[in-house]
């Protein structure tokens, strides 16, 4: 594990010591790794999926991020193209839609290829980015089709503008970077993340929810930790996210030390952040988020959140 700031990427220098409501002004998801290199702990473990066998630390998850932005270069994908991938969970999915934010790319998440069809009709994706040989988008016809795991390059300076698309997450509605990082620091403010903090995001990254958890643990300098969904193990987690269908799968998992966390369930309604923790979890209540559309789930996570909005710069 890298131990010191003089790991940090040569592009980084010349910014250290800069403003820092410059580089936090406008920026994508992708940046907010690199914010913590600069700005906080390097050296601290930002990604954690022991299934994958992957344990990065800041400044290792950044290097990360500009080698799989820089193979998606590599194949062709720039800003504005569409990749589509059957990778919902892990520090792959994680990686594929931070590197692709860092490009200016989109990342379209479908589970089978009736969903490719549906989507293909509004949507042109240009190729594939899978998790395995035998996923089923190798079957499909796109102009380029790659494994996450082959996909390296030398990384360049990214696209900051905060408003850029990132994803459709098995729907035609985008999801623009800024909705993923008010998700990331609306939690990280609801559930007073801190740096010690281990969080657990077991709801797929496949959604704003999930890929704002990630957001939330690096906001604010935590770990993210990305348990197998299939056979969930906690291990140090402190904090849990998850869908509320998970819970009952979840609660079987023995040893689990969590303090606190965010429940997500489906509604018919506007979203609701209920005002008290209404969901337990082993003896530990967890706050609900009922889930309408992305930009009600901010603004209620904002309104809950907004004495520890900015408790941690």
């Amino acid at each position: 594990m890298l131990t010191s700031l003089r790991f940090v990427p040569r592009r980084f220098l010349n910014r250290v010591g800069a403003p820092a409501h410059w580089v936090r002004a406008n920026s994508t998801i992708a940046n907010t790794v690199s914010y913590r290199v600069m700005y906080h702990d390097g050296a601290a473990t930002a990604l954690h999926s022991p299934s994958e066998n992957v344990k990065l630390s800041y400044v290792e998850l950044d290097v990360k991020i500009l080698e799989v932005a820089g193979g998606l270069t590599k194949l062709g994908y720039g800003k504005g193209d569409v990749m589509v991938t059957d990778i919902h969970h892990g520090a792959s999915g994680a990686l594929l839609q931070l590197a692709a934010s860092h490009i200016g790319g989109v990342v379209v998440t479908v589970k089978n290829a009736a969903e490719v069809d549906a989507l293909s009709n509004d949507i042109y994706m240009k190729g594939a980015v899978m998790s395995g040989t035998t996923s089923f988008l190798s079957k499909l016809n796109f102009d380029t089709k790659n494994i996450i795991g082959e996909v390296k390059g030398k990384g360049a300076e990214g696209v900051t503008d905060r408003d850029n698309p990132l994803a459709h997450y098995g729907t035609l509605k985008n999801v623009n970077n800024r909705v993923i990082y008010l998700n990331g620091i609306g939690l990280a403010g609801l559930l007073e993340i801190k740096p010690a903090d281990v969080v657990c995001v077991a709801a797929p990254l496949s959604s704003a929810f999930g890929m704002g958890g990630c957001i939330a643990a690096f906001v604010r300098n935590a770990t993210c930790y990305l348990p197998d969904i299939s056979k969930v193990d906690m291990a140090d987690a402190t904090l849990l996210l998850a869908e509320e269908a998970q819970l009952e799968q979840l609660r079987k998992v023995k040893g689990a030390k969590i303090r606190g966390g965010a429940a997500q369930s489906a509604c018919n309604g506007t979203d609701v952040l209920l005002d008290k923790y209404s969901v337990d979890f082993a003896g530990t209540p967890l706050r609900k988020i009922s889930t309408g559309t992305e930009d009600d789930t901010m603004g209620t996570l904002y309104d809950a959140s907004r004495d520890t909005y900015y408790s941690f710069k």
